[in-house]
């Protein structure tokens, strides 16, 4: 999954952060959301 598509993800279902598997990395990521309606992203390793 794209990381414009966690974010889609994770607005349609309301939450504040959506774990997922970054298609580009091949990894674990969490998108987040920050204050003022900005977001961050964190690749896991």
């Amino acid at each position: 999954m794209s990381v414009d598509d966690a974010l889609y993800q994770m607005e349609l279902v309301g939450h504040d952060f959506f774990l997922f598997y970054d298609k580009d990395t091949e990894r674990p990521s969490v998108v987040y959301r920050r204050h003022a309606y900005d977001y961050g992203l964190i690749r896991l390793a």
